[in-house]
């Protein structure tokens, strides 16, 4: 659900992985709610916008 070291992690790899081409996160169980806020977030942090992004 987003603990504070994964969501620091996540922060700081995603905007500096220039060559990223593909991603993907599978999410913990939970309120729909807070797995829609996370992928808002995460999908923000991703700075190559033709990578390819699953949440699941």
């Amino acid at each position: 659900q987003g603990g504070r070291a994964q969501r620091a992690l996540a922060r700081y790899l995603l905007p500096n992985a220039l060559v990223l081409e593909n991603l993907y996160c599978e999410l913990e169980e939970g309120p729909f709610w807070i797995q829609k806020e996370l992928v808002h977030e995460m999908d923000g942090w991703v700075v190559n916008e033709r990578a390819s992004k699953v949440f699941h």
